[in-house]
């Protein structure tokens, strides 16, 4: 690697494709963060070809090259991007999380300035996730367009979205929190979960392989609290 690199201060790997390019952000002694690009044993910076665009990130790529991210503008609002091709298209004030290879996209946005919300991002509309009446954030979706995140109720629960049904996700002996923050094409899931047994706090991964049917039932993920959400669309 350049020494650019060897003498960053923080470094995140946020995506990789099938081929095995891996995207993320990166700060270095010159103080912004900058998105990079790992390919082939080579890196590269990835700064946002826009005017007065400071502290580009790399947050997801999909099979197809398209790249998604964050940059900061010259009024200081963190806007989102996809780049295809090099074809920048802004998003808004949204953080896009992740990208599959419809080019569906999932993050988070700040719609009332008090909470988070989830959302599905898809032809230029907005589809909040799981709820709109409650704190949520959208972390991944496969390329069969399945979603995971998680949502705040009575407590910070897991969930998945299957065609329009919400699977809730509740990992045993998680007494402060359960996220799902990755999903692949087979089901798998992976995520953290909190836990303050030993009289401190401590997040925890694990992984689960959810077979799902026609009736969204879970079968030896490990997994409990099994339950169903209503969702609501919402246009930009």
């Amino acid at each position: 690697a350049s020494d650019v690199y060897k003498r960053q201060t923080f470094s995140r790997a946020r995506s990789v494709d099938k081929d095995g390019k891996i995207v993320g952000e990166y700060r270095g002694e010159d103080g912004p963060i900058h998105g990079f690009i790992y390919e082939g044993g080579t890196i590269s910076t990835y700064d946002i070809a826009i005017e007065d665009a400071t502290s580009t990130r790399l947050t997801g790529i999909n099979d197809n090259g398209v790249l998604i991210g964050t940059y900061v503008d010259g009024s200081g609002k963190l806007i989102s991007f996809q780049d295809d091709q090099g074809i920048i298209t802004t998003t808004g004030e949204l953080v896009h999380n992740a990208i599959n290879n419809l080019g569906q996209i999932v993050g988070v946005y700040c719609p009332d300035s008090t909470s988070n919300r989830g959302y599905l991002y898809e032809n230029g509309v907005i589809i909040t996730v799981p709820d709109e009446n409650m704190p949520s954030q959208a972390w991944d979706i496969n390329n069969a367009g399945i979603i995971v995140g998680d949502f705040t109720s009575s407590g910070t629960l897991g969930f998945m979205l299957v065609d329009g049904e919400v699977i809730v996700f509740d990992y045993p002996g998680a007494d402060s929190g359960t996220y799902l923050t990755g999903i692949n094409d087979l089901g798998t899931v992976v995520g953290i979960y909190q836990d303050t047994s030993l009289g401190y706090a401590r997040s925890l991964g694990f992984v689960a392989v959810v077979p799902l049917s026609s009736t969204f039932l879970l079968f030896g993920s490990g997994l409990l609290g099994l339950g169903l959400l209503g969702w609501r669309r919402k246009r930009d």
